[in-house]
C-alpha cells in the first residue's frame, strides 16, 4: 500500500488573536500561523473534535445568509486507494487555503469558517450472518 506524505506530527505554530470577555471571565482565542493548517496526525482526536465542534458552532452562527457553501457530513465505506488520494486532495486544499489567507478585514478578501476532520473508523458492530 502507498503511503501519502504528511504533515509532521507535532503541533503547528499558533499565535494569540485575541483576547475577549466570556461568561464572566477572560478568554484568549489563537490561531494558526499563517500558512501552517492543523493537522489531526496527534493521539488525542477525541479532545481536537470537541475544540472542532465548539468552533464550529460559533461559526456557524456567523454564517453570512445566502452565503453559497458546502456541508458534507458522512460514515462511507470507500476503497483504501479512492481514501488515500482524497485524504491526498483534502490537504493540498486546506494548504491552498492556508496559504491564501490574509490578516483579517483585508482589502478583497471574505471571512471564511473552514472546518474538516476525515478520518478512517474503527467498526465496532459485529458483521452481519450469512
Amino acid at each position: 500500500m502507498a503511503t501519502i506524505p504528511v504533515p509532521s506530527r507535532t503541533a503547528r505554530p499558533v499565535g494569540a488573536a485575541e483576547e475577549r470577555n466570556r461568561r464572566g471571565g477572560r478568554e484568549r482565542r489563537y490561531r494558526t500561523v499563517r500558512g501552517t493548517p492543523l493537522s489531526d496526525q496527534g493521539d488525542d482526536g477525541a479532545l481536537l473534535a470537541q475544540a472542532l465542534a465548539s468552533t464550529l458552532r460559533e461559526r456557524a452562527a456567523r454564517r453570512a445568509p445566502r452565503g453559497p457553501g458546502v456541508t458534507v457530513d458522512g460514515e462511507l465505506w470507500v476503497a483504501p486507494q479512492v481514501w488515500q488520494e482524497v485524504r491526498r486532495r483534502l490537504v493540498e486544499l486546506a494548504e491552498e487555503l492556508h496559504r491564501a489567507a490574509q490578516p483579517p478585514h483585508a482589502a478583497d478578501t471574505v471571512a471564511l469558517g473552514v472546518t474538516v476532520m476525515a478520518f478512517p473508523l474503527l467498526d465496532a458492530r459485529p458483521l452481519p450472518k450469512p
